[in-house]
């Protein structure tokens, strides 16, 4: 299912909207998500103490710890990894304020 809206505002408040890995900042513009402990695929709750703040690189690397152990999905850290590739794991927003897109040319 995942984690409900508020418990996400709520964990993300105590964090600081920073990563618990490296303590990269949504603020500063890097993408944060949420992530599971003890997988859901493995029986892991949605609660507080089962749940971690993650940048985009730090999360791709939970997933990948937790498949060579052979608990996660491989699709798991395939899809974050992609998702970091695309983004450098930065948000729109940060994205559009700081990097310069050339204005369309008319023909």
């Amino acid at each position: 299912m995942g984690f409900p809206g508020w418990m996400k505002k709520a964990y993300g408040a105590r964090c600081w909207w920073k990563c618990e890995a490296c303590g990269r900042a949504f603020s500063e513009g890097w993408m944060l998500e949420f992530h599971h402990r003890n997988p859901q695929s493995n029986g892991g709750p949605d609660t507080f103490d089962n749940m971690e703040l993650l940048c985009l690189e730090h999360h791709y690397r939970r997933h990948e710890e937790l498949r060579r152990m052979g608990i996660d999905h491989p699709s798991s850290s395939g899809l974050v990894f992609e998702r970091w590739q695309r983004t450098g794991g930065r948000t729109q927003a940060w994205i559009d304020a700081n990097i310069a897109v050339p204005a369309p040319r008319r023909v």
